[in-house]
């Protein structure tokens, strides 16, 4: 996404796709949190 992320913004983000149900998707498609946290930068 080209812009950089402090961790709590990215632990938030990811609390937000939780509540959204995005997680689930990400679950199915053996993605991890890391992994996610790394490429959006």
């Amino acid at each position: 996404m080209g812009k950089e992320m402090t961790f709590d913004e990215a632990t938030s983000k990811i609390e937000d796709w939780e509540t959204s149900g995005i997680s689930k998707l990400l679950d199915k498609s053996k993605v991890t949190r890391s992994n996610i946290i790394f490429t959006e930068r």
